[in-house]
């Protein structure tokens, strides 16, 4: 990824990223502490979203959890920039970037890379082929595949319940869009600790 700032974490570059949003600015500075911090910044660049939907993006997927957005936000600098590219437009309509279909893609794609164990850059285009297929983009896809991410989760789930674990929390809360958005964040924790990004991602 092209890196814009060669000292992403000054607080120049963290005011710049935060666009003079007070609350932006606290959770770019947050970040800034956090393990990564750099690739964590250097996403947030790339996305380049208005403050309202950078913290959209930190609410809807983390629940307000600087940590936990810290992995999906590891997941992004993981991805090849094509795809990365890919779940951008996707992501993007008449409006602009919307948080929560760049979250449910983005979950979408994890949950079945790490189902069928395939490389994260196949999973992303056959599932943006089929997104746009349907000629869908930005909040639409939203709408179109909450049920079709909430199938996804509950699948993983029940796989874990045999083991004894439910990494995810209680599987009522899954029909609630923000916590079943947060799980995303969930997603990408599993997929950084346990897949090789040697193995599964092309670059």
């Amino acid at each position: 990824m092209e890196i814009h700032n060669k000292n992403i974490g000054s607080m120049e570059s963290i005011k710049g990223l935060s666009k003079g949003n007070y609350d932006a600015f606290e959770l770019c500075a947050k970040i800034a502490n956090t393990k990564d911090s750099d690739l964590s910044l250097k996403i947030i660049e790339y996305f380049n979203a208005p403050p309202a939907i950078l913290l959209d993006l930190y609410k809807l997927g983390s629940g307000s959890d600087v940590e936990k957005f810290s992995e999906i936000l590891k997941f992004y600098s993981s991805v090849p920039r094509s795809d990365l590219d890919v779940l951008k437009v996707l992501s993007t309509d008449e409006n602009g970037l919307s948080a929560k279909a760049l979250l449910l893609v983005t979950g979408l794609s994890i949950s079945s890379a790490i189902e069928y164990g395939r490389p994260i850059s196949y999973v992303i285009g056959d599932l943006a082929a089929t997104i746009v297929e349907e000629g869908l983009k930005g909040e639409k896809i939203y709408k179109e595949y909450e049920d079709a991410f909430v199938t996804a989760i509950y699948q993983i789930i029940l796989a874990n319940l045999g083991s004894g674990t439910n990494p995810y929390g209680d599987l009522e809360k899954l029909g609630i869009p923000e916590n079943m958005l947060s799980t995303t964040c969930e997603l990408a924790k599993l997929y950084n600790e346990n897949f090789d990004p040697s193995r599964l991602m092309r670059k």
